[in-house]
């Protein structure tokens, strides 16, 4: 059985992509169910909303940036959305 590490110095989002030495086979190969996926995708959206709001600063960040649409894209639907937890995990 293989084993792999990562070290502190390196980039999980460059380690543990699909194009990575070490883990791209292991990755492309992994099929997760659908229902799964949405599942753990709304507890991460539940999490990144409770880490907001734990903070009035980064409310007060996320609401600033929420607002920029308004002004630079004003022809545009659309907002912006400050995330702390990875859009995919």
């Amino acid at each position: 059985m293989p084993v792999f590490y990562l070290s502190a110095l390196r980039d999980a989002g460059d380690e543990f992509s699909s194009r990575s030495q070490f883990w791209g086979r292991l990755l492309r190969a992994m099929e997760i169910p659908p229902g799964l996926e949405s599942k753990v995708q709304r507890i991460l959206d539940l999490l990144n909303a409770k880490l907001l709001a734990a903070d009035p600063k980064l409310t007060a960040v996320a609401q600033t940036l929420g607002g920029m649409t308004r002004i630079a894209a004003h022809d545009r639907d659309g907002a912006v959305d400050l995330r702390l937890v990875p859009l995919k995990a």
